[in-house]
């Protein structure tokens, strides 16, 4: 089956909040990855370990990893991915819903590409403003333009296959 028939397929088969909130869970996990990648190239970039990200957010839930042996650090980094991916994927679903069933964008023109940047900025904004002064105010001093680059790209990547998983052509929004 080509990419264009498979395409073709998932477009007519029927929609429904449950399908399109697993669509968009998975975009979610590959949005997360990609963000994941990002910030391991940030840190090396800036001189950190590849891990920090997932441990930081380890932290939150057991602060004594940021005093643990690197050895010992195997556990803590899986449940920082795992809960990274968690929040990706419920984020996702939450991107899907939102862009398919609420707001019937299409998946022509770029339209999910510019929703999905639009919503890495809003989570972004949210997390950053809202939620780290109340969990985490270490990471608000030096990791802003990082932290941005990164939701940034969670965004985009996440509409890129949002719009792939789930497509919507324009004719089909626009009759719904």
């Amino acid at each position: 089956m080509s990419l264009t028939s498979a395409t073709t397929l998932r477009a007519h088969l029927p929609a429904s909040a449950g399908r399109t909130a697993r669509l968009g869970a998975l975009a979610g996990i590959g949005g997360g990855g990609a963000m994941l990648l990002t910030g391991m190239l940030v840190a090396r970039a800036s001189g950190l370990s590849v891990w920090q990200a997932p441990l930081q957010i380890a932290a939150w839930l057991d602060p004594s990893v940021r005093q643990s042996n690197p050895i010992a650090l195997a556990g803590p980094v899986l449940l920082g991915l795992g809960l990274h991916l968690l929040v990706a994927a419920l984020l996702g679903a939450l991107f899907a819903l939102a862009r398919h069933d609420w707001f019937r964008l299409p998946s022509d023109y770029g339209a999910p590409l510019v929703a999905g940047l639009a919503y890495g900025l809003l989570i972004w904004a949210a997390a950053y403003l809202v939620i780290l002064p109340g969990v985490d105010r270490w990471l608000l001093v030096g990791y802003a333009p990082a932290f941005l680059i990164q939701h940034l790209v969670y965004g985009t990547a996440l509409g890129a296959l949002n719009a792939w998983l789930h497509p919507t052509p324009y004719r089909a929004s626009a009759a719904a």
